[in-house]
This record gives C-alpha cells, sequence and structure tokens, in this order.
C-alpha cells in the first residue's frame, strides 16, 4: 500500500470511527435521560452493542504498523532538503 492509500485508509477510518461515537452518544443519552420502558432499554443496549461492534471492527482495519508507516514517511519527508 503507498502512502497516499494509506493516508484515505486513515482519513476514511477517523472519519467513521466519529460516527460510530456519535450514534454511541447519543444511544448513552438516550439511555440515561430518556424514560424508557424496558423494552426500549433492550433495544438501546442491542443498538449501542452493535455500535460497539462496529467500532471495534473499524479500529481494527487501520494497524499500528500503518501508523508507523505513516510516522516514518512524515519523518523523511521532514528531513528532507
Amino acid at each position: 500500500m503507498n502512502l497516499d492509500t494509506k493516508r484515505q485508509t486513515l482519513s476514511q477510518m477517523v472519519d467513521e470511527v466519529y460516527d460510530i461515537t456519535e450514534k454511541m452518544g447519543w444511544l448513552k443519552s438516550e439511555l440515561i435521560y430518556d424514560d424508557l420502558s424496558p423494552a426500549q432499554e433492550l433495544d438501546v443496549l442491542y443498538r449501542l452493542k452493535d455500535e460497539y461492534i462496529n467500532l471495534v471492527i473499524e479500529l481494527n482495519q487501520f494497524t499500528e504498523s500503518d501508523f508507523n508507516f505513516l510516522i516514518e514517511a512524515a519523518t523523511a519527508e521532514m528531513e528532507r532538503p
């Protein structure tokens, strides 16, 4: 994978993680502040679990070695005359 592709992949991952965590925040607020019936609370918990799983999957698509690759490339560019 080349540098531009890795940068694009990171950008997409960050956007997706942001969207997922925003959904999780809304679900958390619904769970904490809304007066839910037990069935509604269960539904929110399942949706929160689904978003959590989506978050873990998304985060696992970009590895520490991918970050290291980008860091090394940025360091190399910085060291160029």
